[in-house]
């Protein structure tokens, strides 16, 4: 009987011993986690608030419009109402187009316009008229500046006439007009018809 007690005893004693280790282990294990699970949390990665763009406020953007003044060489001149976003050539159209006198290398077509903008398409024929007007002027004798010598190049002017346009333009002051050679002694209808194509003020 000692010896049963004895075991007993011992069992019970064993027994005890194992379930108070195993109450540790878990509340260590407790621990632990909970440990780890507060790490998580305060060590995750704080995300970026994302910033969205309304769509009410693209869609405003978008629908604004610019106005344009189209001139020069296209069919309808004028003021024309076009999107933010277009090009030169789309307000060329807007224009009805080119005419067959435009130059069209002188304007970038692809280039975005401007609200307040004017697109001025050159026109070649009056680009050569022009030139050729600026070339005649500077052929022809200007009454006011132009020395006896200079004054006798005209047709049917020599020298005693061309004296006679000084003295003029003295007494006067200068040449308002070409047809004030008529006033010079000298000068009829037909020798100022041959003048003035070569006279200038």
């Amino acid at each position: 009987m000692l010896l049963k007690e004895r075991v007993e005893e011992w069992w019970l004693s064993s027994e005890f011993t194992v379930s108070k280790n195993q109450f540790i282990a878990v509340v260590v294990l407790s621990v632990i986690i909970i440990a780890g699970w507060i790490s998580y949390y305060l060590y995750q990665p704080v995300s970026k608030p994302q910033i969205k763009i309304s769509k009410s406020v693209t869609k405003k953007s978008k629908a604004r419009k610019v106005f344009v003044h189209v001139a020069g060489a296209v069919k309808e001149p004028g003021v024309y109402e076009l999107n933010t976003d277009s090009r030169v050539i789309e307000a060329v159209k807007k224009a009805g187009g080119f005419t067959d006198g435009a130059d069209t290398d002188s304007l970038n077509l692809a280039a975005k316009v401007q609200d307040s903008q004017k697109i001025m398409v050159t026109d070649i024929n009056k680009t050569v008229q022009s030139q050729a007007t600026a070339a005649d002027i500077e052929q022809s004798i200007n009454l006011n500046t132009a020395t006896a010598e200079q004054l006798e190049e005209l047709p049917g002017v020599g020298e005693t006439i061309a004296k006679r346009i000084i003295e003029f333009r003295e007494e006067k002051g200068s040449f308002s007009s070409v047809d004030e050679l008529k006033e010079v002694e000298g000068i009829g209808e037909k020798k100022f018809a041959k003048i003035k194509k070569e006279a200038s003020l």
